[in-house]
């Protein structure tokens, strides 16, 4: 993947693993990165002091202007974190084309967890999700729906209240998004209009595979 300021080819990224929300790989300079050497060293310093950022341009802070691109897709990215003399980098997804800031990170979630519904990451979940109910972002509806639905698929009984915590106690917003049969189904309850679980999972995995073109 290639690494672009606006239209200024920086490098070349291969990654080699993550920790939500950050990805981490290595970095194959063009040569054009000499330009940007000076403001990756300043991102990644630990002695910054007040008003050092005023010595770059403003628009290098804006995730608009920093994106990577392979043969079929673009994303845009908050500016990487680049190490000059180990060749890593660290980077944080921005959005996705005709995606927002929590479609992004939802999408990004997906592709981080797949749809096999793994019992270790539920933990990793269950701390996202804690997280955002106690600093809520504004819009991320789908955001919480994807964590609260893994968690679901997951089936761990003790999640149950979790899940209600989430669909009832931030807003109308959210609320609507996570799913009532997901409650249901893991309440027990069966009535007329009760789905088998099989088939919440099944629901799930395909909206997000045509809802965000995921294999």
């Amino acid at each position: 993947m290639k690494l672009f300021y606006k239209e200024i080819y920086i490098g070349d990224i291969t990654i080699t693993g993550h920790d939500f929300p950050w990805m981490h790989g290595t970095f194959a300079k063009h040569l054009e990165y000499e330009q940007f050497k000076d403001f990756f060293a300043f991102l990644v310093s630990n002695d910054k002091k007040e008003g050092d950022e005023k010595n770059f341009d403003i628009e290098m802070f804006d995730g608009n202007n920093w994106t990577i691109q392979n043969e079929t897709e673009t994303v845009w990215i908050f500016p990487p974190h680049i190490y000059d003399t180990s060749n890593e980098i660290g980077f944080r997804y921005y959005k996705f084309e005709n995606l927002d800031y929590n479609e992004a990170r939802a999408k990004a979630l997906l592709e981080k967890f797949g749809f096999d519904f793994k019992p270790e990451y539920r933990n990793e979940i269950i701390q996202l999700l804690e997280d955002e109910f106690s600093d809520y972002i504004e819009g991320s509806s789908e955001y919480l729906r994807v964590l609260c639905g893994y968690l679901f698929c997951i089936g761990n009984p003790t999640d149950l209240e979790l899940i209600k915590k989430i669909k009832y106690g931030i807003n109308m917003d959210v609320g609507t998004m996570i799913d009532s049969d997901w409650i249901c189904s893991m309440e027990g309850i069966v009535d007329e209009y009760t789905i088998e679980r099989e088939e919440l999972i099944t629901n799930f995995i395909n909206y997000y595979k045509n809802y965000f073109t995921i294999s």
